[in-house]
């Protein structure tokens, strides 16, 4: 875990919601296989909250480039690589890297199981190219209590402001209409 995109320009990014998540899936004793699944695919079960979609936040957490010199798609498949790798290790207990390239004797896991777990990983929606700004997309937004707090009431106040500028805006074009009417009337 890092709040880093992890590349030589070290550009910021937010998992702490993730983080966070974790700790709080920790003291609170989650069973273990709820733990997993939440984490894996928490967004895709039903009724996925905030915090089952910010559990997901683990399969987020691999590098990110933003090196305009970049091939994207060879990233792009890195990302994808990179979730492979990190999955096997923290749920499987394997490791794959030597299944990229080759069979290896001593792993169980073949260079095509490899590349069928990669495929599984190989339908998120991303491009190669991103982190410059903050999070790649798509992003979720998790404002704290106090934030959420804070945009309820200056929603409020934007809601106020459009209602008023509707007021105002029927009523000049109400004083419009009449006065159009009263210069046609006065014209020579």
């Amino acid at each position: 875990y890092a709040d880093t995109n992890g590349y030589f320009t070290d550009e910021n990014r937010e998992m702490w919601p993730w983080r966070d998540w974790v700790i709080s899936a920790f003291n609170a004793n989650m069973p273990f296989d709820q733990f997993t699944v939440e984490q894996l695919a928490g967004d895709l079960l039903p009724q996925a909250d905030i915090d089952r979609r910010i559990a997901t936040g683990f399969n987020r957490n691999h590098m990110v480039n933003n090196e305009t010199g970049i091939i994207e798609e060879e990233f792009r498949v890195e990302y994808v690589v990179d979730r492979v790798d990190t999955t096997a290790t923290v749920w499987l207990g394997l490791t794959l890297a030597c299944a990229r390239c080759h069979d290896h004797k001593y792993d169980p896991i073949s260079q095509r199981e490899f590349y069928e777990f990669f495929a599984y990983f190989n339908n998120v929606p991303e491009r190669g190219l991103s982190g410059s700004n903050g999070n790649a997309l798509p992003v979720l937004s998790v404002p704290t209590s106090e934030q959420t707090a804070r945009l309820d009431a200056v929603r409020k106040q934007i809601a106020t402001a459009e209602q008023r500028h509707a007021d105002v805006t029927s009523e000049i074009q109400a004083a419009q209409a009449a006065w159009e009417v009263t210069a046609v009337e006065q014209s020579p």
